[in-house]
């Protein structure tokens, strides 16, 4: 069901790093509408801080660090159902908005150092009576174990629920996403398997078959096999080409092995899909800067300090173009 589904599908494994509780000069703006798009208003939004993006040195990303000073903010919507946050850090931040009779929902969205942060529009679907069979009250709590941190009875619950919806496959995934937090990466790589066989010949969860391929990749690549999960991520793009995260990873990968122009082509995607995130248009100009299309590489780190002028990926992008001042482009842009 609609609803259900967007609810399980935002709630991702997301490792994350609270410098300064999550403050900064941000701004999310955003409307909460029923499935008819009427504003619902005095809606409860819950905006918490997931991953907060860093950099080590200068060419490197390191997203994982531990989990330190919560940030979260809290608001309601006005009588058009509309919402405003300031003071925001840059990094992901899950957007969860809730109201009695409806069915909460979240997003996840890349915060920058901006006041033009893109509008967060979420649909909350009205609880109708027999609808709901598979207990949304039962999926909420699981929910919230999950995000306490309580992976072994977040999956106790989810599992429990999974029985009355078997085919609730992003319920199986956060079931694989708990495994996978409690360490057992075998486990988790059979769930996320059963999720892409129960996925692979319906076009209509190819975001699910996507993710799936994606996350198997990440455990193939927790365990340092840069093959199999180059292999999975490239699977995983072919299911989804329009997910922008997943093209970003296999840039990434394939920027880490060496296969530089090929990476540059992902990167190029993930930009074109998601134009507002300044990290793959920083990689992106790393890219072109490796190949000496330096005229590129400009164009791209010109952009990032535009989307993200305080951060450092904007500061380490002024350095990149004081060090190309005079030099000319060595080699066209790939195709």
């Amino acid at each position: 069901m609609k609803a259900f589904l967007a609810a399980g599908l935002l709630l991702v494994v997301i490792s994350g790093a609270f410098g300064q509780a999550g403050h900064g000069t941000g701004r999310l703006v955003g409307i909460v509408v029923d499935e008819n798009e009427d504003p619902i208003p005095m809606a409860k939004v819950v905006i918490t801080l997931l991953e907060h993006e860093v950099l080590n040195g200068r060419l490197f990303f390191t997203p994982k660090i531990k989990r330190r000073d919560p940030a979260v903010f809290e608001t309601m919507t006005d009588k058009k159902g509309r919402w405003y946050v300031n003071g925001l850090s840059s990094g992901k931040w899950e957007i969860r908005a809730s109201r009695a009779g409806y069915v909460a929902m979240n997003s996840v969205r890349d915060v920058l150092q901006s006041p033009n942060n893109r509008e967060v529009k979420l649909w909350l679907e009205s609880v109708k009576e027999g609808f709901y069979s598979q207990d949304p009250a039962a999926l909420e709590q699981a929910n919230e174990s999950f995000r306490q941190g309580d992976f072994e009875k977040a999956r106790a619950e989810y599992t429990a629920y999974l029985a009355k919806e078997p085919e609730a496959v992003w319920v199986m995934m956060i079931i694989g996403d708990c495994w996978k937090k409690t360490g057992d990466s075998s486990k988790a790589m059979e769930t996320y398997q059963e999720v892409a066989a129960l996925t692979s010949a319906d076009p209509a969860r190819k975001d699910a078959l996507s993710t799936a391929l994606a996350k198997i990749g990440e455990c193939y690549l927790d365990k340092g096999e840069r093959e199999r999960a180059l292999d999975f991520l490239r699977r995983s793009a072919q299911a989804s080409p329009g997910n922008g995260t997943v093209q970003a990873w296999l840039g990434e990968l394939l920027f880490s092995m060496g296969n530089v122009v090929e990476a540059v082509c992902h990167l190029s995607l993930a930009v074109e899909i998601a134009p507002e995130k300044a990290f793959p248009q920083f990689r992106l100009g790393l890219g072109y800067l490796n190949i000496g299309d330096h005229e590129h590489a400009r164009v791209c780190f010109l952009k990032v300090i535009d989307l993200d002028p305080a951060s450092d990926l904007a500061r380490q992008s002024r350095e990149f173009l004081d060090d190309l001042k005079g030099k000319k482009t060595l080699s066209p842009r790939p195709d």
